[in-house]
């Protein structure tokens, strides 16, 4: 039996940079909001350098830059690497950026040419943090009128909520939401190991017949396999990682030592409504798609951008429900065509 209730205008669960995005948009128009996390842990290593990386495109950028907090994000978008500089591929060749003439073009926009600008997860949370409560969630039902989440042993009432919790989101799940899409076609490793023979591995992007392998910087290593038979919900094991690096980069490299792995796959699915009653979704709780192009971040924000200001609108008053309609006419097309996108 839950010990005590908490009310809210609207509850967003989830404290990843679009949860905490769309709870920074509704506090900066006066309406009380409470983040709930199940993840306690703030300083995850998959949040920080060269794991917790991420890219932004213009709506991103012009949506940090709206609320001056985009110079804060970036990190030495001006720095100069000397020797080639990764700026993408096109057909698995490698595009160096320090090939390029930009004095050639008379007129070009500020911002990064080539790559998505960059920043790290644990940046932007760190920047758009207020308070999370740190909660599991157990139970959610839309009463009509308002939304009860049951979270540990509190409850928590708000008259809307913001579904921000991942591509496995739960909320979604138990709100019944409709998630379509296409299967996978390969799984991606993304592991920090030391190997026995390096030389064997090369540097940079090597497309093979059983998948792709990117050495990425010392110990960083990407393994994008072919075969989709393996069940994400066990554990990876120093010994299967390098079973499948072996098949796929068709050598005999050892393994010696397993830091950190996880995995993804290029599902994409996205939901066909992204608001049911009281309760809406946003980010990969509304679109799933391969990681690879820099995609998510930069849509996952801009339908917290979108939404933010048209949720405070309708608790304050000053607009009907109504207006959510366009939520999902301007966001959801776009989320479809990201997915289109990634398939390609």
């Amino acid at each position: 039996m839950a010990n005590s209730s908490v009310y809210a205008n609207v509850t967003v669960v989830g404290a990843s940079p679009v949860g905490l995005f769309v709870a920074c948009e509704l506090a900066l128009h006066g309406v009380s909001v409470i983040v709930l996390e199940r993840d306690a842990d703030a300083d995850s290593v998959w949040k920080k350098g060269l794991l917790g990386s991420r890219g932004m495109y213009k709506p991103a950028l012009e949506a940090f830059y709206r609320r001056g907090l985009l110079t804060d994000l970036l990190y030495h978008e001006k720095s100069h690497s000397p020797g080639f500089q990764y700026a993408g591929h096109f057909g698995g060749q490698l595009l160096n950026a320090n090939a390029v003439d930009f004095s050639r073009f008379k007129y070009h926009l500020p911002g990064p040419t080539f790559l998505p600008a960059k920043t790290t997860i644990a940046s932007i949370e760190c920047e758009l943090s207020q308070r999370a409560t740190e909660r599991g969630i157990s139970r959610v039902e839309d009463e009509g009128d308002e939304v009860t989440v049951w979270a540990d042993n509190q409850i928590f009432r708000s008259k809307w909520l913001v579904a921000c919790d991942g591509g496995k989101s739960f909320i979604r799940k138990a709100a019944g939401f409709q998630f379509t899409g296409t299967d996978s076609e390969l799984t991606c490793y993304i592991a920090v190991c030391d190997v026995d023979r390096p030389e064997l591995l090369g540097k940079g992007m090597k497309p093979t017949d059983a998948g792709m392998y990117i050495v990425s910087g010392p110990r960083h290593l990407y393994v994008m396999d072919f075969d989709t038979t393996f069940d994400r919900s066990q554990t990876v094991t120093k010994e299967h990682l390098e079973q499948v690096l072996q098949r796929v980069s068709g050598t005999s490299i050892k393994i010696e030592a397993l830091e950190l792995v996880s995995t993804f796959t290029d599902r994409c699915k996205q939901a066909t409504q992204y608001r049911k009653g009281r309760i809406l979704l946003a980010g990969d709780s509304a679109h799933i798609h391969s990681p690879l192009g820099a995609q998510g971040l930069t849509t996952g924000i801009a339908d917290a951008f979108n939404l933010g200001w048209k949720l405070a609108s309708i608790v304050k008053g000053y607009a009907s429900a109504d207006l959510l309609d366009t939520y999902q006419r301007e966001r959801q097309p776009e989320g479809a065509w990201t997915l289109d996108w990634s398939r390609s």
